[in-house]
């Protein structure tokens, strides 16, 4: 989990990989950013400590970056999920699914 007041530096590379499908999906983060809450309330309040967490943040969210640019790239993503709702189309439900008309 990743959210609001989690003190959870980014470490999930195949979560990093989903936030940065929706960001290049929707055209980038602008206006926007990426939020790390580092608080002093942590395990170690050391300025190194701080500071690597936020590199390691980072370099997830930059892993996450690259995976997401080549799979879309690659189409991989894609694929999956045409073909897991591909018997969507078999059933008058899946059609008004895919269609949005639900």
């Amino acid at each position: 989990m990743l959210g609001w007041d989690t003190d959870m530096f980014p470490n999930d590379v195949g979560l990093a990989t989903y936030i940065m499908d929706v960001v290049l999906k929707q055209g980038g983060l602008a206006p926007g950013g990426l939020n790390f809450d580092a608080k002093v309330r942590r395990e170690s309040t050391d300025v190194e400590d701080l500071f690597i967490g936020h590199i390691n943040g980072m370099d997830t969210y930059a892993r996450g970056l690259r995976n997401a640019a080549r799979m879309q790239a690659e189409g991989t993503m894609g694929a999956l999920v045409d073909e897991r709702y591909a018997g969507y189309e078999r059933t008058a439900l899946g059609r008004k699914i895919v269609g949005g008309r639900t």
